[in-house]
């Protein structure tokens, strides 16, 4: 979070929130200003697909006196995070994607990861993380920034998956230097070259010598797992090696999207894939009735910089939305059907604020 150089105006997406100290940490740095005021405030999307883990920071962030107001808590898969904008040119100013990993930066912590680790954990790994990272680059705006990272130092899920990230992108990503954001830190520069070794820790030269050697076993490899030539901008990345700050181990890559670069329509969310979601109750403006009660009853003429918005099926139940997450959120929009409906929702787990129940 330290390098996406996060401001108070941003429309800022963490993908894969758990446990929420990057979301937290995102959310100080925007209403880290002088100003009170939320008319002029971005919002901030926490997405977890770990169904009981949302509710628990959803209570946390309840808990973040007006800047809960500017919080979405979402439950989804990450690789197929829906979007109203499916022409490349994205909706959010930063994104964290925060892949999940093999942790192996973080035996120093857990040292009981030691009996479980083996290296083939980064390989069944990276696939997933090339999926995130690329509906990352779909959700982006363009002129955007996205963190990649890991807690792993497996170059399998490290400079691989970016490597594989800026070829599949053609020219719509780029690296950015972010090494002057980390202040005292003592940092590695990311690889150029690695190897990709087989579960007996042969090194194997190439992906096709991989499906010729393993026979079947080779389909548990992909060609984006080796590296395609050496790229200079791979030193960009930047690797935290627990010995050099008595810290845990750290891969961080940032890019900055510079065209619009569409997803592919096979990586776009379906609503086959959302059906358990699709159903879900939508956030709607108060009805007027329930508007005119809440105001009388705590002595208010009108409410400014929010909008006020409740859930389908608990009108009672009074929000505060910003104005900026209540757009985002489609409050007060008439969908055209449910299919339309399916394919720009996700598993919403509170927004905003909740002020009072009547």
């Amino acid at each position: 979070v330290a390098v996406l150089d996060v401001r108070r105006e941003h429309a800022i997406l963490d993908l894969c929130a758990s446990p929420g100290s990057k979301t937290s940490q995102a959310i100080d740095m925007m209403f880290s200003g002088k100003s009170s005021s939320l008319a002029d405030a971005g919002f901030v999307v926490a997405n977890e697909l770990c169904e009981k883990r949302p509710y628990i920071f959803a209570k946390r962030c309840s808990e973040l006196s007006s800047a809960s107001s500017c919080v979405l808590v979402t439950s989804h898969r990450a690789q197929i995070f829906p979007s109203s904008v499916n022409d490349g040119t994205g909706e959010f100013d930063r994104i964290i994607c925060d892949v999940p990993c093999s942790g192996d930066g973080t035996f120093r912590k857990y040292r009981d990861k030691w009996r479980h680790w083996h290296h083939f954990q980064g390989r069944q790994l990276h696939s997933l993380q090339l999926q995130i990272a690329l509906r990352s680059i779909a959700l982006l705006k363009v002129g955007g920034l996205v963190s990649y990272s890991t807690c792993s130092l497996n170059p399998m899920e490290d400079e691989s998956v970016v490597a594989a990230l800026l070829e599949r992108c053609g020219g719509a990503v780029e690296l950015v230097p972010c090494r002057h954001h980390l202040g005292d830190f003592v940092t590695a520069r990311g690889m150029r070259s690695w190897k990709v070794l087989d579960d007996d820790c042969c090194e194997i030269p190439s992906y096709e010598a991989a499906r010729e050697r393993l026979g079947a076993g080779g389909k548990r490899y992909r060609r984006t797992m080796w590296p395609q030539g050496e790229r200079a901008d791979l030193e960009h990345c930047l690797r935290l090696y627990p010995h050099l700050n008595d810290t845990g181990g750290f891969f961080v890559a940032l890019l900055r999207k510079i065209k619009p670069w569409p997803a592919p329509s096979s990586s776009l969310p379906t609503l086959k894939a959302q059906s358990r979601r699709s159903a879900q109750p939508e956030l709607r403006d108060l009805p007027p009735a329930f508007l005119l009660s809440f105001l009388s009853a705590h002595n208010v003429a009108e409410v400014k910089d929010v909008r006020l918005a409740c859930w389908s099926d608990q009108p009672r139940r009074i929000f505060a939305l910003c104005e900026s997450l209540a757009r985002y959120c489609r409050v007060g929009e008439e969908r055209e059907d449910k299919k339309s409906q399916g394919k720009a929702s996700c598993c919403k787990i509170s927004a905003g604020v909740c002020l009072a129940y009547l």
